[in-house]
């Protein structure tokens, strides 16, 4: 079977989705689970499966929508490709990074709420944008 040039760059994509995935998931919760001392929370995990989920699936919605002949409305995202992946994987990146701190200093509630309410708004966008 030969691979036209696009579907191999979504396949190199995904095998690259799920590296991450991996180092950002599995990683930390074998290091978590080997810890005695920390305990492990399913919850905030689950939560932030949903900012990035909910994040890719708008990039990936908004790739679709673009490359059937729309365009992307938001003026930060513009029309290439490179940069809207480069802005939303850096903005959830930061997204994460924020609420792990909150849940690191005292405040899993609020880190879980906010986990859930980016990637929740993220993933509302597929069912209005087609």
């Amino acid at each position: 079977m030969v691979l036209s040039r696009a579907r191999m760059r979504r396949y190199m994509f995904v095998v690259f989705l799920l590296s991450l995935g991996h180092l950002l998931f599995f990683i930390p919760a074998l290091h978590a689970q080997q810890s005695e001392n920390l305990r492990h929370d399913r919850l905030f995990d689950a939560s932030r499966a949903v900012l990035y989920t909910g994040s890719l699936s708008d990039l990936f919605n908004t790739w679709s929508v673009v490359g059937h002949g729309g365009r992307e409305i938001n003026p930060m995202l513009g029309q290439s490709r490179t940069r809207q992946s480069a802005f939303i994987i850096s903005s959830v990146v930061a997204a994460d990074f924020a609420t792990r701190r909150l849940y690191r200093q005292g405040h899993p509630t609020l880190a879980k709420v906010v986990n859930f309410i980016i990637g929740g708004q993220h993933g509302a966008t597929l069912l209005f944008s087609r």
